[in-house]
């Protein structure tokens, strides 16, 4: 254990992984996915097998595996609002949380990862009106937070504003996009912030 950080060496030699795989992650999910249209209607079943290896390797501690097998999944069937969710809520909820035991900057990185990985899922998947809404709910997990992520360069009570800001941006486009919860979603998000900022 390292007297300065007080986190285990080996602990220290993960997040360092983790720093790279999040690099790679970012620079592969930037481009479109391309379905393995060769598969033709056993893509989405060969997605399932996919989701359920990742599931596997999430229980063995294989961080880099989970996201290779959900990234293979999502292009095996990008269509999947779903899939597009569990690989979100992977980035911005397990890796971007304070139990993941990464620094502050890496967690709020992750976080972006996953609110970019939305709105590029929104020209693929089949409800992109609920990947709009999910980023918002992302936003709010951990806006929600005492102790939030800092955000937009603010810290506290004023990342917290930051993040249900956001949040309400993203309700409303969900909203745009015909989801019909979006408008009362991005309305508690408004309230939360007067609530914040008194």
């Amino acid at each position: 254990m390292s007297p300065v950080t007080g986190v285990p060496k080996s602990k220290r030699a993960a997040l360092a992984a983790g720093a790279l795989v999040l690099a790679m992650v970012g620079t592969k999910l930037a481009g479109p996915p391309q379905s393995r249209s060769w598969l033709g209607p056993l893509a989405p079943v060969a997605a399932q097998v996919q989701w359920v290896r990742a599931d596997g390797a999430i229980q063995a501690g294989l961080s880099g595996e989970v996201l290779r097998l959900m990234e293979s999944a999502i292009e095996l069937d990008p269509g999947s609002t779903a899939g597009w969710i569990a690989l979100a809520d992977h980035l911005g909820l397990y890796l971007a949380s304070a139990e993941a035991g990464a620094s502050m900057e890496i967690r709020a990185s992750w976080l972006r990862t996953a609110l970019d990985l939305t709105r590029r899922g929104e020209v693929w998947a089949s409800h992109p009106e609920r990947l709009a809404l999910h980023r918002g709910l992302l936003l709010v997990s951990h806006g929600d937070l005492e102790e939030s992520l800092d955000w937009n360069g603010k810290t506290g009570n004023e990342a917290r504003i930051a993040l249900f800001q956001d949040a309400s941006i993203a309700f409303d486009e969900a909203a745009a996009l015909g989801h019909p919860d979006g408008e009362q979603i991005a309305h508690y998000a408004r309230h939360m912030i007067e609530e914040l900022d008194e």
